[in-house]
């Protein structure tokens, strides 16, 4: 395999060449370079942690690949004192010790299959392990967890939570996007043991779903989430999730924070305690029912500052909108709103003001390509304001 050298945030890394050509689960050595702003943000918020929590900490990319995101741990987040890499594939284990080395001067001591590397106060260790495995043998050893595999992450969270320490910071990266937002309904329910189907809020819905999954997991071991950040970018969903053991009371009380959602083709939909079939209000057809979901906040505002906007970007001031305490569950899909009205959309700026005029909460969300606005107004009402703001 041949290897080029590329540079990214502090650290410059060996990668395998044919990323140019094809990105694979395939390839001996996996890299993503479409995962630039994940890894950049998985960045910001191990900072933003560190701040929250005022500690230094270890952390493990529980899929190292060439290395590159444990690297950027260890270069740009100074509070990281213990940084863990694994990868299964050989291979891939001997780029990663390439690429210490490039980036610290340093060869790693190495024994059989783990390697160690002392250096900036800092220690380093490389494993060549399945994660599963890794991440139970460090059970309650390790403060952040990155978990961002090719493809679901669910075989990977019991072993995650239990690996973390309290007050422990998961990261998770669900490619697998079609199942969790309703596009695959069988797939969904051997996955996360869940129901979804599609909707015009789908990857809200989707990263609901895949909370909602974590949660359960999470409540076997007396511990409860509480997310920090939840993104939905290109092919993929991230979230960032902080862990906190409580008792079992507690943990009750948190799990009745998930729901169903019940869901309508014309656009209805409502919360709902139970799975029972029902009809739609305004069109009177059966009512989809997708869950169970997360149905508390999706991000933490403070996170959110903490993370900053020179990471985030254009996100930031949406984010912070999605973050506010009195933001709804969902979101409506104008394009898809005015195409079923038969009308131009009018700008999306435009709705938000008008919809607040009226005393309602509205805000742009940041799941879609498309204009989108999270609202508590009746879809009646905002049907009626895009009639008479048309262009």
């Amino acid at each position: 395999m041949n290897y080029e050298e590329i540079r990214e945030g502090k650290v410059k890394c060996l990668v395998p060449s044919e990323y140019k050509i094809k990105v694979s689960s395939e390839l001996p050595v996996f890299y993503n370079p479409r995962m630039r702003f994940n890894r950049d943000v998985t960045v910001a918020s191990l900072k933003a942690y560190a701040k929250l929590f005022k500690k230094s900490f270890t952390a493990c990319d529980a899929f190292a690949g060439c290395g590159i995101r444990g690297i950027r741990f260890a270069k740009e987040v100074e509070e990281c004192r213990k940084i863990i890499l694994n990868d299964i594939r050989k291979q891939a284990f001997d780029i990663i010790l390439k690429n210490l080395e490039l980036n610290f001067g340093k060869k790693p001591e190495v024994n059989d299959d783990k390697a160690k590397l002392a250096v900036e106060k800092k220690e380093i260790i490389v494993e060549n392990k399945d994660a599963n495995v890794l991440l139970h043998e460090n059970f309650s050893k390790i403060d952040a967890v990155d978990v961002d595999p090719f493809g679901t992450p669910a075989p990977f969270i019991e072993a995650s939570i239990v690996a973390l320490r309290n007050d422990g910071l998961l990261m998770v990266t669900a490619t697998d996007v079609a199942p969790l937002c309703g596009v695959y309904p069988k797939a969904c329910r051997r996955k996360y043991d869940a129901t979804a189907y599609r909707a015009d809020f789908m990857h809200e819905l989707g990263i609901r779903i895949l909370i909602g999954f974590i949660l359960r997991i999470s409540a076997r071991y007396d511990k409860v989430i509480i997310p920090l950040l939840s993104l939905s970018k290109d092919h993929y969903y991230r979230v960032f999730l902080l862990t906190k053991r409580y008792g079992a009371g507690k943990v009750d009380r948190w799990l009745s924070n998930l729901k169903y959602v019940k869901h309508c083709h014309c656009g209805y939909f409502v919360i709902s305690e139970d799975n029972k079939k029902e009809r739609c209000k305004i069109c009177k057809r059966e009512l989809l029912i997708s869950g169970p979901i997360w149905t508390r906040e999706l991000h933490n505002e403070k996170f959110i500052k903490k993370a900053g906007k020179d990471v985030l970007g254009k996100l930031y001031e949406i984010l912070l909108g999605e973050a506010r305490p009195d933001a709804p569950i969902f979101y409506y899909n104008i394009h898809k709103r005015c195409k079923k009205l038969r009308i131009t959309p009018p700008g999306i700026n435009e709705i938000v003001e008008e919809i607040k005029s009226r005393g309602y909460f509205a805000c742009r969300v940041h799941f879609e390509k498309e204009p989108c606005i999270k609202t508590n107004i009746s879809l009646k009402e905002l049907e009626m304001i895009l009639k008479t703001r048309q262009k």
